[in-house]
């Protein structure tokens, strides 16, 4: 076990998950919680280049301080973020999901139209909710094989995204619009350079035709409603309703625990009136009496 100090005192290594041009992932103990956290360090200039100067470092720092409010069952949730302060390189740490990721996956067999059309249903969702938190529409995940993971079925999540910092930062593989979600959908159905039909893949087909020409055009919350009018799914949620849900589920948390440390607060101050008027007193020995003869 080797401490990050150079990142945070915060957070110890375990293993060393990946490592490419873009960063390197560990698996590290949140020392504070107990909890594994998912550590990733990004080179924001290549591997080969320097981290973040000053004004870049607090610009992240914000964007990461407001994209830790955000909470959806297909977000790897953000728990901690800053800059190394000794080379400037950005990190981030992300609640650690155990399952297995996409490409193992899709290495053992195809997957179901339907279990494609549900990552796809599932990386929108969470890039509108992440897109009105950066106010600039965009696919903010990172949309790799590699980075998509199938929880566990014991942690109760089906699919779940990365936030991509690359992307905001504007370094390397900058593209943030839809072409990566044509890039997903056709990997995930061996569909690259294929001509396909209005049926194909349950609906999917059509829908791809569809982005393919429109991906330049298209809104998040319109290329929603033709994926579920495509593959004969319930309309989808208006944005405004992804918002409030994103950030109801943490500010309910806070507002539990601030009711919890208040009822803490107020047994512990029961419980000292309470000893206080309990308490026996202590004995006073009776005045010594000196007789005089």
């Amino acid at each position: 076990m080797v401490e990050v100090t150079q990142v945070s005192n915060r957070f110890q290594i375990e293993d060393l998950v990946v490592q490419d041009a873009s960063g390197v992932v560990f698996r590290a103990l949140d020392t504070q919680t107990g909890d594994f956290v998912a550590l990733r360090r990004f080179f924001p200039s290549g591997a080969d280049g320097g981290g973040l100067n000053a004004a870049q470092q607090h610009a992240y720092q914000e964007t990461v301080g407001r994209l830790a409010a955000v909470t959806h069952p297909a977000l790897r949730s953000i728990i901690s973020g800053d800059c190394d302060p000794i080379d400037g390189m950005p990190y981030i740490a992300t609640e650690w999901i155990e399952g297995s990721r996409l490409r193992t996956c899709l290495e053992q067999g195809p997957i179901t139209p339907e279990e494609v059309a549900h990552v796809l249903t599932q990386a929108l969702e969470v890039s509108q909710i992440l897109s009105g938190v950066l106010g600039e529409e965009g696919i903010w995940i990172e949309t790799g094989l590699e980075a998509i993971v199938i929880g566990a079925e014991k942690t109760g999540r089906t699919v779940t995204f990365w936030i991509a910092p690359q992307k905001w930062l504007g370094k390397n593989d900058s593209r943030h619009g839809l072409e990566c979600i044509v890039e997903l959908t056709e990997t995930l159905m061996g569909w690259h350079g294929k001509r396909v039909s209005d049926h194909a893949g349950k609906g999917l087909g059509l829908w791809l035709k569809w982005l393919r020409g429109a991906k330049a055009t298209a809104t998040l919350q319109e290329v929603r409603e033709m994926l579920a009018a495509s593959t004969g799914a319930d309309s989808p949620a208006s944005a405004t309703r992804l918002y409030r849900e994103a950030f109801q589920q943490k500010r309910s948390k806070s507002h539990l625990l601030w009711i919890l440390v208040a009822g803490l607060v107020l047994l512990a101050a029961a419980v000292g009136t309470w000893t206080a008027l309990n308490k026996k007193p202590p004995e006073i020995p009776p005045p010594s009496i000196r007789i005089v003869e």
